[in-house]
């Protein structure tokens, strides 16, 4: 039994009766009570105090929970200024376990409540005297144990039996009208209140003279004028299932209201709300199940992955390098793919590229009928896409026209992009993580995606291995990535039925068989821009870019489109009307003053030869004889390597004189900076000889 004592007014709050009806039962001995001298009382300074255990079960519950909250303070008997509640469900427990079920409960609550004494006192022999207070109240040491370890966690209610309530994911203790300002600041994105404080400003609300008027003018409240105005605007609210209350009405429990919040408020909900769509889209949101294209080549799916190892690239720079690939569905083979240290639109080109043409270490050529695509702008570049996507393209076949925009448009392939932020939906996404996984955390120099992943001492040891030489190099990373390809493609996949990607691949029927000649995709992958030659050339990239050409074919003042190569712009590919008309280099300048003779002797020629083309135009187009003609004077982008064979089964003719054309000026200007390098190297030569003959007459 509860031998405690508490003030009328107490037993009041505890049972919800008046004051009066509490005296009255005590007259009629239904309330055991005792009177107390209090010199500030009245009545010949006696005061009438209630026993706790004579009350009603579920008020002496109430007082109970009150101890446990306030258990390590002093209880007065005489006030209790907060509002007790309790979250118990009495009538379902005294109807499931009866008078002998409430009465366990008080005892054990006694018991418990005697070792806590004990424990408080006691020095050193706690444990004896727990054996014994247990063993003379029937019941065993560990089981006290367990009262008083749950009592001092979860207070009163953990001494009781487990029962399912009748009212089981509702809260008495606080109204729906609270519990919708307890949401509205949860969820408030623009703060992110933590619970407690979204607690502490509702109970305030909740105590102030607006909170206790709320029930007023409350939605929830039949008859009110908010819950008029909500009908009209088609909005339905339950009605409010507390009655007799006045005001807001809040749980002074924070475990109840972190019961409120985890039991309304989903975690979709919360992730929604503080980490935005795109997370909560890739985390909770239903994805479609796609079926795998089962034609080789039919779809491609490209992305750009950054390589989390630091390796050393062409410059001696310690950088982290990136994959730019393309991936086969329906074999699940990389069949494409660059390395690089600047993803943009050119390694897109040339990891296509690359993935088109016949190669040395794999068995993968031919054109997609598609390509699946994320919405970065260098996949939605004018020079990799072209002007409008393709739609539906299977079996064009390729217009090849040198001018044409974009490799995709020019060679018949449809494009199609993901929906921003959902690099979910590509599958090569899901490789480059089985990649990163199982092989790239596995190199030197590996460090994560982010410093969090990193061991102990990472920086110190990342010094180490460049010091020591041990960092791969741009070139090291090539012919491991080759062989890591090799290894995985060799590999039964489960989620292809237990097949090796390579065989679906070799034994598969493809989408296209038209494959163009290494000339067409060389210039086709070249970017692009529109320029107007002028009387001293083609200005780009501020240089000046001149051939003979420009002039024989009188294109001065012409607008020409010219296709270079973002990596070397030494020399570009100008092309008129669809036509190739060259590949011109950087013009050199002439010296205002003590210029090589020949450089100004050929320059004049070719002013001299000018002018004659010109005259004879003149004469044609006026019907004279033409004039007589004197005699002349004299970059950080890796792929595999491709195969020397492999000629293509489509090309033209254009292509091929361009490529032609370019190559042999760039290995002219190689040849012509060698040539330059052995004058320098014969000029100190005889220097050096002069001077030495000179010391030896002397």
């Amino acid at each position: 039994m509860i031998e405690s004592y508490i003030d009328v007014k107490v037993a009041a709050e505890l049972t919800g009766e008046h004051v009066s009806t509490i005296r009255r039962k005590a007259t009629e001995s239904k309330y055991i009570s005792k009177s107390i001298q209090d010199a500030g009382a009245g009545r010949g300074g006696l005061k009438l105090q209630i026993l706790v255990s004579s009350l009603p079960m579920d008020a002496q519950l109430k007082f109970l929970e009150k101890c446990k909250n306030f258990q390590n303070d002093e209880i007065s008997a005489t006030s209790m200024e907060e509002e007790i509640t309790i979250d118990i469900d009495m009538a379902a427990y005294k109807e499931k376990f009866g008078d002998e079920g409430m009465k366990e409960f008080i005892d054990k609550y006694e018991l418990v409540q005697r070792a806590l004494e004990i424990e408080l006192t006691a020095k050193g022999n706690k444990t004896y005297l727990w054996g014994e207070l247990a063993k003379n109240n029937g019941v065993s040491k560990r089981n006290l144990d367990r009262w008083v370890k749950g009592f001092k966690e979860f207070g009163a209610k953990a001494l009781m039996k487990k029962i399912d309530r009748s009212n089981k994911g509702k809260t008495s203790s606080t109204c729906q009208a609270a519990k919708i300002m307890l949401f509205q600041m949860r969820l408030d994105k623009s703060i992110k209140r933590r619970e407690t404080v979204c607690f502490k400003r509702v109970l305030e609300y909740a105590e102030s003279i607006e909170g206790q008027k709320a029930c007023d003018n409350c939605i929830f409240r039949e008859g009110s004028e908010a819950r008029k105005h909500a009908q009209e605007d088609g909005l339905e609210f339950a009605e409010c299932d507390m009655k007799n209350k006045n005001g807001l009405k809040i749980s002074r429990s924070i475990a109840t209201l972190s019961r409120i919040f985890k039991n309304e408020i989903p975690e979709e909900v919360l992730h929604y709300v503080f980490k935005g769509r795109k997370a909560w889209e890739a985390k909770y949101m239903h994805k479609a199940t796609r079926e795998k294209p089962h034609i080789i080549n039919e779809v491609w799916f490209g992305d750009h992955h950054v390589l989390d190892v630091f390796i050393k690239d062409k410059d001696g720079k310690i950088v982290k390098p990136w994959l730019t690939a393309w991936y086969d569905a329906a074999s699940g083979c990389m069949v494409g793919w660059c390395l690089n240290t600047n993803p943009n639109s050119q390694t897109i080109a040339e990891a296509f590229s690359y993935g088109v043409c016949e190669k040395k270490d794999f068995p993968f050529y031919g054109l997609p009928a598609m390509v699946y695509t994320d919405n970065g702008k260098d996949y939605r570049s004018h020079a990799f896409e072209g002007g409008n996507i393709v739609e539906k393209s299977y079996g064009k076949g390729m217009p090849f026209n040198i001018e044409t925009d974009g490799i995709l448009k020019e060679l018949g392939i449809e494009n199609t992009h993901a929906q921003a932020y959902h690099g979910w939906a590509k599958p090569i996404e899901r490789w480059f993580g089985t990649f990163a996984g199982n092989y790239v955390r596995e190199l030197p120099g590996w460090c994560g995606n982010n410093p969090k992943e990193r061991p102990e001492g990472y920086d110190k040891e990342l010094k180490k291995l460049v010091k020591e030489d041990k960092i791969l190099t741009m070139e090291e990373l090539r012919d491991w990535f080759i062989k890591v390809l090799n290894e995985y493609h060799n590999i039964p996949h489960s989620g292809y039925g237990g097949r090796k990607p390579i065989d679906i691949y070799t034994e598969g029927e493809k989408a296209r068989y038209d494959k163009p000649s290494w000339a067409v995709l060389s210039i086709l992958k070249m970017e692009f821009t529109e320029r107007t030659i002028t009387t001293q050339g083609i200005t780009f990239d501020n240089k000046l870019y001149w051939n003979k050409e420009l002039a024989d074919r009188h294109l001065i003042n012409k607008k020409v489109k010219i296709r270079y190569n973002r990596e070397n712009k030494d020399t570009i590919i100008v092309i008129h009307e669809g036509k190739f008309i060259c590949a011109a280099n950087v013009k050199e300048n002439l010296k205002m003053v003590r210029e090589d003779e020949d450089k100004v002797a050929e320059h004049i020629a070719g002013q001299r030869r000018q002018e004659r083309e010109v005259k004879a135009k003149i004469a044609q187009l006026t019907g004279k004889p033409a004039p007589k003609e004197l005699k002349k004077s004299k970059s950080n982008i890796l792929t595999g390597d491709i195969s020397e064979k492999d000629k293509g089964n489509v090309t033209s003719i254009e292509h091929e004189k361009a490529m032609k054309a370019y190559e042999e000026a760039i290995e002219g200007n190689k040849k012509k900076a060698a040539d330059e390098a052995g004058i320098v190297d014969q000029k100190f030569l005889r220097t050096g000889e002069e001077i030495l003959k000179k010391v030896m007459n002397k």
